[in-house]
């Protein structure tokens, strides 16, 4: 499996892919940008969720965010980032 592919589960126990498209931190957390994997054309849009990463039981988890401001910072900053990269290009 390719290492930007994770498997999350929906509320019945089915196994979703998702591919990392951007990991980064943001006011001493750690927030990861997926999608969902499909077949998609490059000119498509597509969902972006945000995830943060989160410990739990000694390991990091992905964890959705509920807080949905924090969820709007995030995906800001996802933003902010794409920019920055789509300039230096």
């Amino acid at each position: 499996m390719d290492e930007n592919i994770i498997v999350l589960y929906d509320e019945d126990n089915n196994p979703i892919e998702f591919e990392i498209i951007d990991v980064f931190e943001l006011n001493d957390n750690v927030y990861a940008a997926v999608t969902e994997s499909l077949d998609v054309d490059e000119d498509e849009t597509v969902e972006v969720s945000m995830l943060k990463v989160i410990e739990k039981d000694g390991e990091e988890v992905f964890s959705f965010i509920e807080d949905e401001q924090e969820e709007m910072k995030a995906y800001n900053e996802l933003l902010r980032r794409d920019e920055e990269e789509a300039i230096e290009s």
